[in-house]
């Protein structure tokens, strides 16, 4: 017999007097066999990921691959009704009172609080839906109680839920399968005594499939409101994500927070990210951090050492933030299990006194894991995977979708459907007119079906009318898959056109910019034009603002809740694109908690706000989202690692997350981003269903999918090598980068979208800045009295064209308008850039690329220009290279090369404004300005001029353009030129209150503010004034809209930021807003 065993298989080992048996051998065979079967066996195992928290428990450490998931899309009948923001779009039933309660709610700032009136026995809100023969509604309410004696009930045409009695928030639900067309009412109501109450939020009402609609009955409540949750007006699956936590499932203690429960001033003291001191000064003081949680699970909290009098405990809480538990209070063991509710979604750890008084609580290296054992310590190390701003979409009944995958190492999404907004960018004309509205259309501009959804500005869905039929009103639309050409009717009422009026083009683009017209004496919002003057009027969330007379507006108009309409169809033919992700995701051993969402915000740029010493993140200005948690901070793309933390109190205007650290560690010049959940998910996406995937089943697979991702990354290596070599080949190693030009797709447009300059240097030169860092000049030279005046604009291309490659979004126009009379010297017309800093490319040769066309067969110039700033004795020089190119009507791709002199011997000017300048001239007289090329070059004449994908980089080879994202065009653009309106309001006076500076005066004084741009500055800027809303114009206006100051006036500017006062001290008591805009162009 063996005397000793291997210390794996545990096979038989003989030694040198050992007998060897032959059942030993037969015995180590089996083992050996046994394990050769194991290495064979599955070779994956599918995982199935849900939405939201869920515990995945996996044998060995492995990685998620061949990550799946299909688009979804819902479309809410009610529009934003039903978010229960404004009580005036229901009707009271029954005499209710109705009123926003902002303590009480599911889902974003408010729900609706219903009250049974004096005089009545029942109450409840109200309102009339359209439906269709043959198809299939569900009605969905989440419904709280306080004290209506026959509970909360939901009622949809004939059929209404049992009276709910509970007083926290819970989804109910109704179906409707109408056997004929017409409209049904829609209740959420109940009966009792008066003043009894009860709050609905979240109402919605969803088309949904035969299927849908006989399987809802067999789903728990919390699978009917994953699948069909509260969206605004239709929303897809937007940015989704993974997150599997760590096997610890705590955070560093940076990320923790003080409580005083009786009071008092407790600190916490950190000695390294996993020990800290609670220093208290009464009882009932502690620490704590709040953590994502899983319904129905085993938690284990345990700590190696406990300080005397020192306790631990859990709170539990809903998605909401409601109290669940406490599971029994704090204990003074070292460890404490407890299992959650089926509403838990967050879990507050908490270490702390208890009863005991002031003194020092010391607690070190905490664990929190999955199951009833407590585990060893290690710190929280997460996995991510993030799909930033992908989109996926699907039909109604979900039986066409988009969907994403994963092949050869990278992420792809086949497209199905395709999401436009309909605004006044696009090239809309006028159909036909009939009795009490008009139809209009716009060409779709690539191949399509004539399945779509349309949702108008209140976030309703148009009906669809089919092909050659007649539109029977308002608000009903037809896509054309012969001409590609989308149909909309509008009814008078809601555009303000009279029945004998054709709208113009113009009148079309206001409407669909959130305008509406109307006739001079009459109402905003009634008002109908027939003849006369004409006024526009913006809508916003209540009514109607920003009155405007005689020229339709271009301006984006919406704000405050309504949007523009927004079109969403199928696609003739699948396409296939690349995503961008980021991370990637790795199960650990055993129990894994995973959690899978949307509307993940992934690398916002923000602005840091700056308090006592303490630097925050999602407290400020650039956050787009309120924050549900912030997930990380980056420093020029690179993690910070700041402090991750939740608000004890929910902030109305920021949400619960944000981020914080010490001001020491902000560096001013760098750019920082977050990253994080966005909360009111509602606005932004529908919930994703399901993530599949799969991982590794023995150890053969782990080693075959290592091998095919190693050679996946080696085969993107070599791509990226490859692009680099080229690079390397054309760029000399002192080139400053591939691309000078900001905004050379023309993406940016904080000035407007359509910008005219007029002879405001002389009625003869029309010069200024259109879209961002783009200047244009008409300047009919000298010897002249005459006008000029030109347009730059921002124009979108067709959706799928295929003329300008890389399917860029827009294109940049300059339209000469008006010439005057043509000088003796000197006549200029040029679009321009000014690089900064002459010591561009200085010595070197660089290359400009473009695509270009005009309105008509036209010469122009390309030239560079180096000027040595304001003040200087040195004269500037035109480059070598310049030439004169013919466009056509459709588009060209052109190249120049130029040689750029060295600026030895130069001496630059006192204003900082040294720059390079590339020219796009449709006209110059002469040499006097630009003598390169040389003499006179096009023609003195008005027309378009277009063009795109605008590059300047150095070398002498035209490399494929390179787009930034938005968010860091904007960025750059922002160093010249920044302004606090939203990013799509032009700067104006009476533009409306979005993003405008405030102050409240607690008494008569001075409004004073600090204005910190969204990022450093070229130099301290020049500043103009707005006032929000009515009165005087670049002055401070009270929210009431009734008083201005006199004497409003920017000081102590810099490069960061600036002061906004007012000279005079006697504004009344109350809140102050105004506008600014700060420009530092060169």
């Amino acid at each position: 017999m063996s005397s000793n065993k291997t210390s794996n298989l545990k096979l038989h080992n003989w030694a040198g007097s050992d007998q060897v048996l032959r059942s030993e051998f037969n015995e180590n065979f089996e083992k050996i066999d046994a394990f050769a079967s194991e290495l064979m066996a599955m070779g994956s195992v599918p995982v199935q990921l849900k939405y939201g928290m869920q515990v995945v428990k996996v044998e060995h450490t492995r990685m998620l691959e061949n990550v799946s998931m299909k688009g979804r899309t819902l479309v809410n009948l009610l529009g934003r009704d039903g978010n229960c923001e404004d009580a005036s779009r229901w009707a009271p039933y029954t005499g209710a009172v109705l009123s926003l309660d902002h303590v009480k709610k599911a889902s974003g700032s408010n729900s609706i609080q219903f009250k049974i009136a004096s005089d009545q026995a029942s109450a409840g809100i109200t309102k009339l839906c359209a439906v269709s023969a043959g198809k299939y509604y569900i009605a969905f309410a989440d419904i709280a109680n306080t004290d209506i004696q026959s509970g909360a009930v939901l009622k949809f045409g004939t059929e209404q839920t049992v009276g709910y009695t509970g007083t926290s928030f819970t989804t109910k639900w109704v179906k409707l399968a109408p056997s004929e067309s017409g409209q049904q009412s829609l209740y959420v109501f109940g009966s009792g005594m008066p003043n009894q109450i009860a709050n609905v939020d979240n109402v919605r009402l969803y088309e949904v499939s035969a299927e849908d609609y006989a399987i809802i009955d067999t789903m728990t409540p919390e699978e009917v409101a994953t699948k069909w949750s509260y969206v605004d007006d239709i929303k897809s699956v937007y940015s989704p994500y993974i997150i599997k936590y760590g096997e610890n499932l705590l955070p560093p203690f940076t990320e923790w927070n003080v409580i005083a429960g009786n009071g008092g001033t407790p600190k916490m003291d950190i000695d390294d990210p996993f020990s800290a001191s609670l220093i208290a000064d009464l009882s009932g003081q502690a620490i704590y951090v709040d953590i994502p949680a899983t319904p129905n699970i085993a938690y284990t909290l345990s700590l190696p050492s406990l300080p005397a009098n020192g306790f631990i405990g859990f709170n539990s809480f809903d998605a909401n933030m409601q109290f669940v538990s406490a599971y029994g209070g704090y204990t003074s063991k070292l460890s404490k299990t407890i299992i959650t509710e089926p509403n838990v979604r967050y879990l507050k750890v908490i270490f702390g006194n208890n009863t005991y008084g002031a003194g020092t609580y010391k607690f070190v290296k905490p664990v929190l894991s999955l199951g009833s054992t407590a585990k060893p310590f290690k710190s929280r190390n997460d996995d991510h995977l993030f799909f930033p701003n992908v989109n996926l979409a699907s039909n109604v009944d979900g039986t066409v979708y988009d969907m994403l995958y994963q092949r050869d190492g990278k992420y792809w999404k086949q497209a199905r459907f395709c999401t436009m907004e309909l605004n006044g960018n696009l090239d809309w004309s006028y159909a036909n007119f009939f009795t009490g509205f008009k139809e209009v259309k716009v060409p779709i501009p690539e191949a399509i079906t004539n399945a779509a959804t349309i949702v108008k500005h209140d976030g309703k869905p148009l009906k669809v009318k089919p092909d050659g039929i007649a539109p029977a009103g308002g608000d009903e639309f037809t896509l054309t898959t012969k001409s590609n050409q989308l149909f909309i009717s509008i009814s008078n009422a809601d555009s303000g056109w009279g029945d004998s009026y054709n709208p113009s083009q113009e009148d079309i683009k206001a409407y669909f910019n959130g305008w509406r017209m109307y006739q001079e004496g009459t109402s905003a919002a009634t008002g109908i034009y027939t003849s006369g003057r004409k006024w526009w009027a913006r809508r916003n969330g209540t009514g109607f603002d920003s009155a405007t007379a005689e020229m339709a507006p271009a301006a984006y108009g919406f704000i405050n809740g309504p949007t523009a309409y927004k079109l969403q169809y199928q696609l003739a033919e699948p396409t296939v694109e690349e995503l961008t992700a980021e991370g990637g995701l790795t199960f650990h051993e055993e129990l894994n908690q995973v959690e899978v969402g949307n509307g993940m915000i992934v690398r916002e740029h923000h602005n840091v706000v700056t308090i006592g010493g303490i630097s925050y993140m999602l407290t400020g200005a650039g956050q787009k989202f309120r924050a549900d948690r912030a997930f990380a901070v980056y420093k020029n793309g690179v993690n910070a690692g700041w402090s991750l933390k939740r608000r004890a109190a929910f902030d109305v205007n920021y949400g619960w997350g944000y981020a914080q650290t010490l001001s020491s560690n902000v560096d001013p010049s760098a750019t920082y981003t977050v990253t994080y959940r966005a909360l009111d998910q509602y606005a932004l996406t529908c919930n994703v269903q399901s993530i599949q995937g799969e991982y590794a089943g023995n150890l053969k697979s782990v080693v075959d999918t290592l091998a095919t991702n190693q050679a996946d990354m080696a085969a993107q290596i070599t791509e990226l090598q490859g692009g680099t070599d080229k690079l390397e080949s054309v760029l000399p190693l002192s080139a400053m980068s591939r691309q000078s030009i900001i905004n050379g797709g023309f993406d940016i447009a904080q000035r407007g979208t359509s910008v005219v300059q007029n002879g405001n240097h002389g009625p003869e030169n029309a010069y200024g800045y259109g879209l961002d860092r783009w200047v244009g000049q008409v300047y009919a030279g000298r010897g002249v009295i005459g006008t000029t005046s030109f347009t730059m604009s921002q124009q979108p291309f067709a959706l799928g064209q295929t003329a300008v490659p890389g399917n860029p979004k827009y294109f940049g126009r300059l339209s000469v308008t008006s010439i005057g009379t043509k000088g003796t010297s000197r006549a200029f017309m040029r679009m321009a850039q000014f690089v900064e800093s002459v010591f561009t490319f200085a010595g070197q040769k660089c290359t400009a690329s473009f695509w270009a066309k005009a309105s008509d067969n036209r010469s122009i110039a390309v030239s560079l220009f180096q000027y040595f700033g304001h003040g200087s004795p040195s004269s500037g020089v035109s480059c070598p290279g310049g030439k004169t190119i013919n466009l056509t009507k459709s588009w060209q791709f052109f190249s120049v090369t130029f040689d750029v002199p060295s600026i030895a011997g130069k001496v630059l000017g006192e204003n900082k404004n040294d720059n390079l300048g590339l020219y796009f001239i449709p006209y110059k007289q002469d040499n006097e300005v630009i003598s390169i090329p040389s003499g006179e070059v096009g023609t003195y004449a008005t027309g378009d001029f277009d063009f795109a994908q605008v590059q300047l980089c150095a070398g002498d080879v035209a490399l494929p353009f390179q787009p930034r994202t938005f968010a860091e065009e904007l960025t750059l653009c922002q160093r010249y030129f920044c302004k606090t309106f939203p990013y799509s309001t032009p700067p104006a006076n009476n533009a409306g209150r979005g993003g405008a500076l405030g102050v409240r005066l607690a008494a008569t004084t001075e409004p004073i503010i600090c204005w910190q741009y969204p990022v450093p500055m070229r130099i301290s800027p020049s500043f103009v004034l707005y006032s929000p809303q009515g009165g005087t114009t670049g002055q401070w206006r009270n929210d009431y809209n009734s008083t201005s100051s006199a004497n409003a006036m920017p000081f102590s500017g810099s490069e960061k930021s600036a002061g906004i006062g007012n000279s005079e001290f006697s504004l009344p008591a109350g809140y102050y807003e105004i506008h600014a805009v700060a420009d530092a162009e060169l």
